[in-house]
């Protein structure tokens, strides 16, 4: 019996890419907040490029076992709608930034093995990567803990820290460090932190509560202005109503004393 021969892949099917489950296993719940915190921060920075995290990044047409899942990562352009459920870098913008939050599960081999695949295969211009941070033990997120990676010529290097301790994206021209809470954070070169989706709604609902008030002052003001002119009208209807009477008992007082002066003369 002859064998039947394997048929090239004529097309890019999307559908032959799968979205791995072992991907999908559960995280700490720092690993979450970072994660979580650094795709809204930056998609609401940058609307313009393509923002998210938690999917396959395949990189090798055909290839569905090879691949490469960010927590976070910025592509350098507009990607079709809908957002595509799998990334496929040689159809879709070049990534520009990717976050690797760590894991106590992850050893520093298995996070240095992975940043070479990245230098391989995906080359971003960046690469954030956090030490893993066991939370249960109560250990916190400190600035030395926050690692940043630039690709060179030869491979990724190091940022140096600022002397503020945080790193530098040059690319996404923010600063990278650790708030006073110990959580990761997005600074502009200014220093203004980018916000957290929970800040961004805080600062909404108290810019429209300046707003409301600023609203019912405003009407408050207007009402006094509108009560003010009424009265002010009232007055001036009274004070002209009082300059005619005050006219008219003269014009009367003038006209007795003429006929008083008049009926003298003929007595």
């Amino acid at each position: 019996m002859t064998p039947q021969a394997t048929l090239p892949v004529l097309e890019d099917d999307l559908r032959m890419y799968p979205n791995h489950e072992e991907d999908d296993v559960p995280e700490g719940t720092l690993h979450n907040r970072w994660s979580g915190y650094l795709v809204y921060s930056l998609a609401a920075r940058f609307p313009d490029w393509f923002v998210t995290g938690n999917i396959c990044v395949y990189y090798e047409p055909g290839n569905t076992r090879e691949y490469v899942a960010p927590d976070a990562f910025v592509a350098g352009g507009r990607v079709p709608e809908p957002p595509p459920r799998v990334y496929r870098t040689w159809l879709l913008p070049a990534l520009l930034f990717a976050a690797e939050i760590g894991s106590v599960s992850n050893t520093r081999d298995q996070i240095a093995e992975k940043r070479g695949r990245y230098e391989r295969h995906v080359r971003p211009l960046e690469i954030l990567e956090t030490e893993p941070v066991d939370e249960e033990a109560g250990e916190l997120l400190t600035p030395e803990k926050v690692h940043l990676y630039r690709l060179t010529d030869q491979d990724y290097q190091e940022v140096e820290r600022e002397p503020n301790g945080r790193v530098r994206a040059a690319r996404l021209d923010l600063e990278i460090g650790v708030d006073e809470h110990a959580n990761l954070r997005l600074y502009t070169l200014s220093g203004e932190p980018l916000r957290t989706y929970e800040e961004e709604q805080q600062a909404r609902l108290a810019a429209e509560q300046r707003s409301e008030v600023a609203e019912q002052r405003w009407e408050q003001a207007a009402r006094e202005r509108a009560a003010a002119e009424e009265r002010a009208v009232e007055e001036r209807a009274q004070r002209e109503a009082l300059e005619r009477e005050v006219a008219e008992l003269r014009a009367r007082l003038a006209r007795e004393g003429i006929d008083k002066a008049r009926s003298d003369e003929h007595e």
